[in-house]
């Protein structure tokens, strides 16, 4: 199947086959034990233009049921509120939230869906994955976001400093964190005069370079920068991005996806 190119399969192997074989036999298996008739013709008549393919019917003896349903959005935002419109519609007509399920193709797009849902007050559940704010990559560029506008949030802080490796330990992170709680600091106003905490001599130079650059952040802000070029100012500078990039796995590239899907709801903001 070509789902499986990234495992080396090819189409041609199945197209190919009868040339290559002309003594076998095909039996195709059509009969369908799922779905009803209709999401059935819905599904073959879709395929049916599928070029590169065998051909192949589905049938089943189920009846036909209800009929699909398509509806065209001209945003994802209208989209949203549509599908969360319609889950209202049959919850007041007394079917289970548990009988409902969304199907989107990548996790990036569960975003805009989540929000919708939050904002109806209607509870859900993700499978297969987190809640689009609970993944790691989200809670890594809101904590930087969160430290540059309020350093004195300490956990985002700690969360960040050593995101992307900047070969700031532990360590000396719990050396900082001691030395700010005995004296009534918070922990980044601590990071600034890092030469004051005993025994920071190897690693005051690379948090040097993480003040460095959140200083350089917030500066950015307070010239009255857009929020969506600060997102991609710590995305670039801090090598956040690149490190993705170079991963080049298909968690990576999902996780480039999200990101920019933050960054759609970020300009969204600021052009509302």
């Amino acid at each position: 199947q070509s789902i499986y190119k990234f495992r080396g399969a090819d189409i041609s192997n199945i197209l190919n086959f009868e040339e290559i074989y002309p003594e076998a036999t095909v039996i195709k298996l059509e009969q369908n034990y799922r779905s009803t008739g209709h999401i059935l013709k819905a599904a073959n008549g879709v395929i049916a233009n599928n070029e590169g393919r065998k051909d192949k019917t589905l049938w089943t003896s189920k009846e036909d049921g209800e009929k699909v349903v398509f509806t065209r959005y001209e945003a994802e935002h209208a989209e949203a509120m549509g599908i969360v419109s319609k889950i209202k519609t049959l919850k007041n007509q007394g079917t289970s939230l548990g009988d409902i399920a969304i199907l989107y193709r990548t996790n990036a797009q569960s975003r805009v869906l989540e929000e919708k849902l939050i904002y109806e007050n209607l509870p859900y559940k993700v499978y297969g994955g987190q809640n689009f704010y609970a993944r790691k990559e989200i809670k890594d560029i809101v904590c930087y976001l969160k430290s540059i506008a309020n350093p004195a949030d300490d956990q985002s802080v700690k969360r960040i400093i050593n995101v992307p490796k900047r070969g700031i330990g532990a360590t000396s992170i719990d050396k900082i964190s001691d030395f700010a709680i005995e004296n009534g600091l918070d922990f980044y106003d601590v990071l600034l005069d890092v030469e004051e905490v005993p025994g920071m001599s190897r690693a005051v130079e690379k948090i040097h370079g993480f003040t460095k650059q959140m200083e350089h952040f917030k500066e950015m802000l307070n010239e009255q920068a857009y929020i969506s070029e600060v997102f991609d100012a710590i995305l670039d500078d801090t090598g956040y991005r690149q490190e993705l990039f170079n991963e080049g796995t298909d968690e990576a590239k999902a996780r480039i996806e999200n990101l920019e899907e933050v960054k759609n709801k970020i300009v969204k903001y600021e052009e509302d």
